[in-house]
């Protein structure tokens, strides 16, 4: 059950986060639907990153500017993410399962319950998807660890070695195909997700900053 008094908590760090440099929030109005790289990133920082009470991920959709979701609840490995504008996105390791609150709403029914970072490469998996706008309900997902690499990134102005997980998923009976990538730290906490999470949407990049 989520704590009334953190939401309000939290409500009031989302506004506050005007005080960082520029960014935008989750807003259905202003989403461009374009490249998700369209719009230049602002890094956090570490000083910006100690200034935070809460854990939180930047978050880009498509052509949209940089945006801040603060984490809500989290139960097991289930993350709950919130908006401002009340948009919530639940991932699980690192992976979004759900969100609620866009226009093209998507859910994943009973993920598979284990995390990119300890699978290997050929891994296939198999669960039900339900897409909103328009409906498509209990369609199966094919997911297939196509890469397993090594990289390094930047983080709080430091460089750090990662592993890079490139996933293809497909819905046959729609002909929709993508591939989705993320990126762990070496102890397997997720650092970076870019994945398509609907065939009438792009796709929705999370950078995570968990306290």
């Amino acid at each position: 059950m989520i704590n009334h008094y953190k939401l309000l908590v939290i409500t009031a760090f989302l506004s506050s986060c005007s005080s960082l440099p520029p960014v935008a929030y989750l807003d259905i109005a202003k989403l461009g639907y374009t490249s998700v790289f369209g719009y230049p990133e602002q890094p956090i920082t570490k000083e910006i990153y100690d200034t935070r009470e809460f854990s939180f991920a930047k978050a880009n959709i498509g052509n949209s500017p940089q945006n801040i979701i603060v984490l809500l609840n989290t139960e097991n490995q289930l993350f709950q993410w919130l908006s401002q504008d009340n948009i919530r996105l639940y991932t699980e390791y690192g992976r979004i399962v759900r969100v609620i609150g866009l226009e093209k709403d998507f859910s994943i029914r009973n993920p598979v319950n284990k995390s990119l970072f300890a699978m290997n490469k050929n891994d296939t998996y198999y669960e039900t998807i339900d897409l909103f706008s328009p409906d498509l309900f209990g369609s199966s997902l094919k997911r297939e660890i196509i890469s397993v690499t090594k990289s390094k990134s930047q983080f709080l102005g430091n460089t750090v070695s990662t592993i890079l997980i490139k996933e293809k998923i497909s819905l046959e009976n729609i002909g929709w195909k993508e591939v989705n990538v993320y990126e762990f730290f070496n102890d397997g906490r997720p650092f970076r997700t870019l994945q398509s999470i609907h065939p009438n949407l792009p796709k929705i990049k999370l950078e995570f900053y968990i306290k």
